[in-house]
């Protein structure tokens, strides 16, 4: 059940004017709330969540000393610097986080590139150790502080979730590797890397402390018996456990390494000295490791705001964990972030606002008051198996093999940083997993999905007809849609993309229609790349328009000279006014002309391929209905076009005349496939040659209606097309002249009919050529 809302939301601005009208009061009330979170919910706080707040501090508690101590030990450190940074991220998030139920500790992910910080810079001494870990969490700090004031908390949706999975099953696996000499009793490692670390595991194994290892082998057993007890402290009682059983049967003379003294009391505020530190070394790991935190808390806060009807400032939780970690620092504690089991147990343990952790730092308070000799009676195994158990979860095989299931190319990368940190390190690691995200995000950019889009049957809506084949593809047209940005990084891809598109529809369309509406901007490089398009279709006789570009696209296009060289006219404000404008214009109806002819064309192959015995009879009489038929649909698309508005000055009757004798070539050499099994002639040449003749013709008079489209004036293409007509007649004549001069039989009677069909498509031809002819002459524009 969710709790009643604040009064304000972190996040929630008031209007500049409305601010200005209220006086500088109202501003700096607004100020407040925006900076320090707690004065915006305080005020609005119920007593009956204080019962539930403290039970959550006290349960969260019991999971967070023996975790921060562990972790502190991942970090190169002693345990108290862990506790140190408990109390710290407690208390500072408590006042400056926008989250309620996030609980600000050290995590395991924190920790070990932490570790791997301290590696790479050598700190030989405990006292260098502290100096340095400090550092790199006041450097955090003071990055993501940074980061905070600049509102750049979009930074952490640069890391892809693949990648971080697979990182942080890495950075599990790295981990686990380097508790096992805690586990086992043997020395400890040089190397913080998974394959120095397993190396030394292997080689050092004859080496074990079976009493050590029989301490270590009980606490998992029972930290991972109790796991289906979530709210049960697990690791708060293993802990007490082993202090208990190494005080019993003093497991320290039993070779157990111990802990060792805590120091007690409250630790001292004294930043570390940035000037002796190696800035310039730390800064680019303290970025890394800034932007795994922020990443590793913003996605538990949201899950939780999302989950309770909250929102969250993600730029106040940058400022939140910068403070707390400067304040880790302060304590010579090590990084803190928003630990996912520690607030997962927060969350079902009631907690209801950030008191729980304001309760939960007193509570620290009292633990690091009497935690002074724990440490003595505290076995380091205990503290490795209490680890191991949590990052266990990390390793999240699950989520590789889901990511898999639902994009296979996901887990490559996911992979990819895995091995990078088990084989290079933790630290480039974090680099490959960084540049893996960002090479994801420019390579998904730079090649979105383009979509050609048909109409949805019965509808006047267009969807991709990769994902709906059954959508209506309309001849002559081709409707584009990029389903992403278009800029600089892409235009060149979607402009190829297209062109091949272009060159692989037969017959090739006439009129594109890109679809602008994932497009909310455009660049000069985008634009001169639809520039040049403009001009190359133009040049092969195509033409361009645009459908639901949106005021900023348009504005580029006026600015670029693209919307002068394309026209008004050629924008729409949808894809179904395109598409019924361009089925009206002049270059659709040259489009249904090709389309008519390319099917004449199909015909007079076929016919030839039955002359010489390649086609089966029975065969070629299906494949000509089915050509019939598409000629036909040609025919009647072309005569709806002409029925609408068309580009004016055109004479309509000369296009259907010359529509009307290719639809009659069309018919010719339909019957003379359906003829031809009739009669069984031996001397087949003749009309091999003159269906030969008949395809020449008809592929010119294709020519001359391209050329035509590309420039309305030319007639050398039209005269031409005529004159492969009047060829395909003097054949007829000379055979025909043959015929008439042999004895006149049946077989000659029926030679004659076949005859009088081609002779009829070369008639036709010529009658076509010479309708393109006038259309020219009348300016065909």
């Amino acid at each position: 059940m969710s709790e009643p809302r604040p009064k304000a939301d972190a996040s929630d601005t008031t209007s500049a004017g409305a601010a200005d009208a209220a006086g500088s009061p109202t501003r700096f009330r607004r100020h407040l709330h925006r900076w320090l979170p707690i004065t915006l919910w305080a005020g609005s706080y119920q007593r009956r969540w204080l019962r539930s707040d403290a039970m959550a501090a006290l349960t969260v508690i019991g999971l967070l000393v023996p975790s921060s101590m562990a972790y502190a030990q991942i970090a190169g450190v002693r345990p108290e610097a862990g506790l140190y940074a408990a109390l710290a991220g407690l208390l500072v998030y408590g006042l400056f986080g926008t989250s309620r139920q996030l609980a600000c500790s050290p995590t395991s992910t924190a920790a070990i590139m932490t570790a791997a910080v301290v590696a790479a810079h050598g700190a030989a001494r405990p006292e260098q150790a502290i100096a340095l870990v400090a550092t790199v969490a006041v450097l955090v700090g003071l990055l993501s502080l940074a980061a905070g004031v600049a509102r750049l908390g979009f930074i952490s949706e640069f890391l892809a979730r693949p990648v971080i999975s697979g990182y942080v099953t890495g950075l599990a696996l790295t981990i686990i590797a380097g508790q096992v000499p805690r586990l086992l009793g043997v020395p400890a490692p040089a190397s913080t890397d998974f394959m120095h670390s397993v190396w030394h595991d292997l080689t050092h194994l004859g080496e074990t402390s079976l009493v050590t290892a029989a301490v270590s082998t009980v606490a998992l057993v029972l930290l991972f018996a109790l796991r289906r007890r979530p709210r049960l402290p697990a690791a708060l009682i293993v802990l007490v456990l082993g202090v208990a059983a190494a005080s019993l049967f003093d497991l320290e003379v039993h070779g157990v390494t111990m802990v060792g003294a805590i120091p007690g009391g409250l630790p001292s505020v004294d930043l570390p000295s940035l000037r002796d530190a190696d800035l310039l070394g730390l800064l680019p790991s303290a970025a890394g490791i800034a932007v795994m935190v922020y990443a590793e808390a913003l996605s538990g806060a949201r899950t939780f705001a999302v989950q309770h009807s909250y929102r969250i400032d993600a730029d106040q939780e940058l400022v939140a964990l910068g403070l707390a970690n400067v304040g880790s620092g302060a304590l010579g504690g090590v990084v803190v972030s928003g630990g996912l089991s520690g607030s997962a147990l927060n969350e079902s343990s009631g907690a209801r606002t950030q008191l729980a952790g304001l309760i939960g730092a007193g509570v620290m308070v009292v633990v690091l008051l009497v935690a002074t000799r724990v440490g003595n009676d505290l076995p380091q195994a205990i503290l490795g198996a209490i680890v191991v158990r949590a990052v266990w979860g990390l390793i999240d095989v699950r989520a590789l093999s889901r990511f898999a299931r639902i994009r296979s190319v996901d887990v490559l990368p996911a992979l990819a940083a895995l091995i990078g940190v088990l084989l290079l390190g933790v630290l480039p690691g974090l680099g490959i997993a960084v540049g893996l995200s960002l090479a994801i995000l420019i390579y998904r950019a730079s090649r979105p999905h383009p979509a050609v889009l048909g109409r949805v049957p019965n509808e006047r809506t267009y969807s991709d007809t990769a994902r709906h084949p059954e959508n209506e593809t309309l001849p002559g047209l081709l409707i584009y849609r990029l389903d992403g940005q278009l800029f600089f990084a892409n235009a060149g891809f979607a402009v190829d993309h297209l062109n091949d598109l272009l060159s692989a529809t037969h017959p090739p369309p006439r009129v594109v229609i890109w679809n602008l509406e994932s497009t909310t901007d455009l660049d000069v490089t985008a634009a001169e790349s639809l520039v040049r398009l403009v001009h190359d279709l133009r040049g092969s006789g195509r033409d361009l328009v645009f459908a639901r570009a949106g005021s900023a696209v348009v504005d580029v296009f006026r600015r670029s000279g693209l919307l002068d060289l394309l026209g008004e006219d050629h924008l729409f404000l949808t894809v179904d006014g395109a598409v019924q404008s361009c089925l009206h214009g002049r270059l659709a109806v040259i489009a249904a002309l090709e389309g008519q002819l390319a099917e004449a064309i199909a015909a007079c192959r076929l016919a030839r391929s039955v002359v010489r015995g390649e086609t089966d009879s029975a065969e070629a009489r299906r494949l000509v209905a089915e050509i019939e038929h598409r000629g036909d649909t040609m025919r009647s698309a072309l005569v709806s076009r002409l029925a609408g508005v068309l580009v004016a000055p055109i004479d309509r009757e000369d296009l259907y005349r010359l529509s009307r004798s290719i639809d009659d070539v069309l018919d010719n050499l339909r019957d003379f496939v359906r003829q031809w099994d009739l009669y069984g002639f031996e001397k087949k040449s003749a009309f091999a040659e003159l269906l030969d003749a008949a395809a020449r013709a008809i592929e010119d008079l294709q020519l001359a209606v391209q050329a035509v489209a590309k420039d309305p004036k030319d007639m050398k293409s039209a005269l031409a097309a005529k004159k492969s007509a009047n060829q395909i007649r003097r054949l007829y004549d000379l055979e025909l002249g043959r015929l008439f001069r042999g004895e006149l039989t049946m077989e000659v009677v029926k030679r004659r009919e076949l005859l009088r069909r081609l002779d009829v498509v070369g008639l036709r031809l010529n009658e076509a050529a010479d309708r393109l002819s006038d259309a020219v002459v009348k300016r065909w524009t």
